[in-house]
């Protein structure tokens, strides 16, 4: 399975699995991954997700598609109509930095210290929001007992 992963700073943050054949991107709340930036449009880009074609060949192709969103989408720094992404591609949507990783360990750059696959410790965005939503009731309860 493939996975974007948002950078902040330069940092990885969270993980977004493309488990779906169609994922959306934008400012609206509808798609799938929510851009809260002004420079993002609210239908800004697709990401079309082939299925695997074999069990002999798992590498999953996808397609990123810009919606003619006003400000463009742009892969390593090049605006882009429809471009196949490649593994350790950077995406770009207003100020938001994406990295395109295939999770399929055949997909390894020849000769890299590492697999090209995303690292398991990064929390997806649901598992950031839960946590999130626990923190924030364990401070409720200790608001409650002052």
């Amino acid at each position: 399975m493939a996975t974007l992963i948002l950078y902040h700073k330069g940092v990885p943050m969270v993980k977004f699995l493309l488990d779906q054949a169609q994922i959306s991107l934008g400012r609206s709340i509808q798609n799938d991954i929510c851009i809260d930036d002004v420079y993002a449009s609210k239908a800004h880009a697709i990401i079309n997700v082939d299925a695997p074609r074999s069990l002999l060949d798992p590498a999953v192709e996808c397609i990123l598609e810009d919606l003619d969103s006003t400000n463009g989408s742009f892969v390593n720094e090049c605006r882009v109509s429809r471009v196949q992404l490649c593994d350790d591609d950077m995406l770009r949507i207003g100020r938001h930095i994406f990295k395109y990783v295939s999770l399929s360990p055949e997909c390894a750059m020849p000769g890299a210290d590492r697999p090209a696959y995303a690292d398991p410790e990064l929390p997806t965005l649901n598992e950031v929001l839960h946590s999130g939503a626990q923190q924030m009731a364990r401070f409720s309860r200790r608001l409650h007992r002052v």
